[in-house]
């Protein structure tokens, strides 16, 4: 193997270093940003279900009041 002189080392070790340097902050990236975007997509689902909840109970209470003033309207006409 050929020897290196004193400024290729340096090359080789600043691109290694860089190499290191990127591929531990993509690293470290992929491992924080999904646990914290499995968090934030699953609050998004647990609002979209309450929500979704919300509305049906809604609806629910306007029909009971629709079934209720209708049978009073039977009432009144008979």
């Amino acid at each position: 193997m050929p020897t290196l002189n004193f400024k290729t080392r340096i090359l080789l070790f600043v691109v290694i270093f860089e190499i290191l340097a990127y591929s531990s902050i993509v690293l470290f990236s992929n491992v924080y940003y999904s646990s914290a975007l499995s968090n934030v997509k699953e609050q998004e689902i647990i609002q979209t279900f309450e929500s979704s909840a919300n509305k049906i109970d809604h609806t629910i209470t306007l029909m009971e009041q629709s079934a209720y003033n209708l049978a009073q309207h039977g009432l009144s006409l008979s």
